[in-house]
């Protein structure tokens, strides 16, 4: 009976494995990934080398990237964007070479939804306002790197709002768009 078991986990943890490939071997065509020289449509993990060492970017289903993917820039940056069937669809983050992140924006089918925020590299916010269907709504916030409110911009849907500048004696003026 033990046997049987064990030969059944071996089995399935072989057929759930998944094939991994290079991305510098892959060609992006129209968002899907192939071999290059193949065209075969991938599924499996994605990795490049960096340092030296295996460094895991995300998956590829169908040849479409799908869940979180990570990316390291020369400047020691690391980008993670959430996919769904190859389009953003969630959180998408950079983050400064200190690991402090520098900005958060989220997507829902590839196009820009929800909260998103800036950061200073001290951890201070530095703007932050919301998209709906893919435009500004709502109240836009900037601050200083104090945490003192610069400018505040209310958005409707497809218009622009009326602009409030903060001095630094917290006097507030209004400036309308052009």
């Amino acid at each position: 009976m033990i046997n049987r078991i064990t030969a059944f986990l071996i089995l399935l943890s072989i057929g759930m494995s998944q094939e991994e490939y290079d991305i510098i071997n892959l060609i992006n065509e129209g968002g899907v990934y192939k071999q290059k020289f193949n065209d075969e449509i991938l599924n499996g993990i994605i990795y490049k080398i960096l340092d030296d060492k295996k460094v895991v970017l995300g998956i590829l289903k169908n040849g479409k990237k799908d869940g979180l993917w990570t990316e390291w820039y020369p400047d020691k940056r690391k980008l993670e964007e959430t996919y769904k069937n190859g389009m953003l669809d969630g959180s998408v983050s950079l983050f400064y070479k200190t690991g402090q992140r520098e900005w958060r924006h989220t997507f829902s089918n590839g196009q820009f939804e929800g909260l998103w925020t800036y950061w200073y590299e001290n951890g201070q916010k530095m703007k932050e306002g919301s998209f709906e269907c893919g435009d500004s709504t709502g109240i836009w916030i900037w601050w200083d790197k104090n945490g003192q409110v610069k400018k505040e911009k209310k958005y409707k849907k497809r218009k622009n709002g009326i602009w409030t500048n903060h001095n630094e004696y917290v006097l507030i003026e209004v400036v309308k768009d052009p």
